[in-house]
Parts: C-alpha cells; structure tokens; sequence
C-alpha cells in the first residue's frame, strides 16, 4: 500500500465508512455525505496537495530566478563578461568567489526544486501521524499531544495559578438508557437484508445511577426473520447476569465482550438465509489485522460489539475542534517536521513540505 493509499484508508476509517449501512443519528448524516467525503478522499485531496505543492514550487522558482538575475548582473559588474560560461555555469577561475558560490548555489537550488514523489509521501505520511495522535480505538480523543516522547502538552502561559484537566475545552455528553433500535443494512448479488437489534426487556439502575453491572444478553431463541422483506430481527435483553452466567463470563470490563463472542455461532445458526448467514459470517479484519495475528471478527460480531458501546458509552463534543487541531498542527511541525538536525542538510525541501 502506498502512502496516498494509506492515508486515504486511514480517513475512511477516521469517517466510520464501515458504518455507513447505519440508519440513525450520526451515521444517518455520514451516509447522506459519504460520497461528497469519498470523493475528497480519493479526488480533491491529492489534487490539492498537487496544487500546494505546485504553488510553493512556483513562488520558489519565480525567487530564485530574480536571485540568479541578480546575481549575473553583479557577476557583470565586479569580474568580467566571459566569468558566466555560455551554458549559464560560473567559469572555474571565478568559482571560488563569494559571488561565484552564491550563484552556484542558487543554481543548483533551482534545478532542486522540482517536487518529487517522495516529498508528497512526507506529507502524507504526517497527517497520518497528526491524525493518528487523536485516533484511538475507534474514537477521536482531542487531547494536546507533546513531542515523540512525551504523551501530552498543557497550554501553560505562566499563570500563578492554572487549572487543567485531560476534558479541558469539552462538552461531557452522558448515556441514558433510551435502548433505540439498531438496524444495519448486508447486500450481495441477490438484494439487501437488513437486521435489526431491538431491546425486548431492559433492567436499569434508579436515576440512572451507578450499580451492579449490567449486560446486553442477545436471544436467538427469540430471534424472526420475514423473507419477504428479507429482515431479520435479534432481540436482546439488558440485566444483572443470573449467578452462573457471573461464573461464566465474570463480571468485569471484558464480560459484555465475552458474552456476545459466545452468542455469536448460536446467532448465526438461528439465521434461516444461508446468503445471510454467510455475509454476516464475513471476516472484518484488515490485512494488517491479519498480518498481527488478530483473532477473526465476524461482521456480526463488529455490529454486536457496536450495539452496546452505543448504548452504555458516554462521550465528549469539543467546543472548538477545528480551533485545536490548527494550534496542535502547528505546534507538530515545530516539533515533528522540522528538525533542528536537518535544517543544515535539506532547508528547502522542508520548508516546501511544511507549506504545503
């Protein structure tokens, strides 16, 4: 995979394209605007990185060429008609001069400015790693990051006194246990199908106040599928698990994970559409996935696992999102692009790529 591949791949996870057969909430809108994003993503952004760069070029070379006539005309006046040999190089006798080396450096500087490939990989390559410092499992976390090592900044401006939390800046936005259906839509050769997740009984804590743990339980001995609109329907139930199913799957973080991991063959059996059975049987891990040994996700196993995150998770709206990712941008390049070791060596090449 190349870099422009990368980088596209990475925002389409960043949008939730996998999501996009959702119908409710957010994911509604994400479908309404998936393909105005998909064609940013595969169109407009490498044509815009293309103009950036052909824009810097441009105001490079149009500087270096007044450079270069600048410095021919006071080659001209100080050494002599002939110091300017008649393909444009500076005669060896005058090559050593101040005004000589000046003039062979902006030469050279400007038969450099051509953008190669792998200056537009640099770019791409950062804003993988600028968006990737907020990306995390799934979520985009709007905490300011801190150089290679360090894992996060705090905006101190030298108060006497200064408060900061990691939610600075962020609206906290808590769950209640509204319990709406959760319909997805599977397609192949044959038509679509559609599934739905509904909550047929639901145990909850008084004022929503925290208690014993609850857990979304599937039953597929419940479970209805009508061919004719090729629906099938997994009812769920929400509660404290009996004593054996608290020795069974424990009764920590990981028990909602080992419960639905359980359910999911027993789901699968109970889906009388064998071209059913077989999409939401389809592995959903990446190559790399693959590559680091991750264990198979079944696309009904992604969905359940989304299900209940959307139901028990709360989360937080940043006041200014494009606000903080301007100032964290620039303090990256500061930080991450540009080097103080490679000043000396490539200049101009970082400097087009910070530009762009």
């Amino acid at each position: 995979m190349d870099h422009l591949a990368r980088l596209q791949e990475f925002f389409r996870s960043l949008f939730q394209f996998d999501l996009a057969d959702l119908d409710f909430g957010l994911y509604r809108l994400f479908r309404i605007k998936q393909d105005e994003i998909e064609a940013f993503i595969t169109a407009q952004l490498p044509r815009e990185v293309d103009a950036a760069f052909a824009e810097v070029s441009a105001g490079d070379k149009e500087y270096l060429e007044r450079e270069i006539e600048r410095l021919t005309q006071q080659i001209q006046d100080n050494l002599t008609d002939d110091a300017i040999l008649p393909g444009g190089e500076i005669a060896p006798a005058y090559a050593d001069t101040r005004v000589g080396r000046a003039y062979t450096e902006a030469r050279r500087k400007l038969r450099a400015i051509e953008v190669t490939e792998g200056h537009k990989a640099e770019v791409f390559n950062h804003l993988v790693t600028f968006f990737s410092r907020y990306y995390e499992e799934g979520d985009f976390i709007p905490r300011r990051r801190y150089g290679a090592r360090e894992t996060y900044a705090v905006p101190y401006r030298g108060e006497e006194v200064f408060f900061h939390w990691a939610n600075r800046d962020q609206h906290y936005v808590k769950t209640h246990e509204r319990f709406l259906d959760y319909a997805f839509t599977v397609r192949d050769l044959t038509g679509a199908y559609r599934v739905r997740f509904t909550i047929a009984a639901a145990s909850v804590p008084r004022d929503n106040t925290k208690g014993s743990r609850r857990y979304f339980f599937p039953r597929p001995d419940s479970a209805a599928y009508d061919a004719d609109s090729r629906a099938f329907t997994l009812p769920f139930e929400y509660r404290l698990p009996t004593p054996e199913e608290a020795g069974a799957y424990g009764s920590n973080s990981q028990a909602q994970e080992a419960i639905l991991e359980e359910a999911v063959p027993r789901i699968l059996e109970a889906v009388p559409d064998e071209n059913l059975r077989a999409l939401l049987g389809q592995d959903q891990r990446t190559e790399q996935d693959v590559a680091d040994g991750k264990p198979e996700m079944p696309l009904l196993l992604r969905r359940l696992r989304h299900f209940c995150r959307r139901n028990t998770s709360d989360y937080f709206i940043h006041r200014d999102l494009r606000g903080f990712l301007t100032r964290e941008l620039e303090f990256y390049i500061k930080d991450q692009v540009l080097h103080l070791m490679d000043l000396e060596a490539d200049l101009d090449a970082k400097r087009r790529v910070v530009r762009t």
